[in-house]
């Protein structure tokens, strides 16, 4: 019987390697370890030692009525979405031009007069 339990507690050994020496990887696994849990242990020292939970910080203010002013701003190149040719169907001199660049035109807006003497003249 002590046969057997010297056996097993071989076996125990060799399971858990207790019979080999730590290697390197094992050593720096370990000195890893203890330093990342010291360094943790610090850190909450430290915070503990405010009084305070420095992710928590609340401002307080009076509240004050007022407008709300929003302002947009932008850069680049303004296009049309639709660009439309204006071209004339007669020949003549023009009279007078009633609008200008940039004026909002609507459907069936005169643009531009023709000076029909002169469009007489031509015909």
């Amino acid at each position: 019987m002590a046969d057997k339990d010297t056996h097993a507690a071989e076996d125990i050994e060799q399971v858990l390697s207790l019979d080999q020496k730590s290697t390197g990887r094992q050593r720096f696994r370990l000195w890893a370890g203890a330093v990342t849990v010291l360094l943790l242990l610090i850190i909450a020292w430290f915070s503990m030692s405010t009084g305070q939970n420095p992710a928590i910080h609340f401002d307080t203010a009076e509240v004050i009525r007022g407008d709300i002013t929003i302002t947009v701003t932008a850069t680049g190149k303004l296009e049309p979405v639709n660009q439309v040719e204006v071209g004339t169907e007669v020949s003549g001199t023009v009279e007078s031009v009633d609008d200008d660049y940039y004026d909002r035109v609507k459907t069936g807006q005169v643009l531009a007069r023709l000076d029909p003497i002169v469009a007489l003249r031509f015909e």
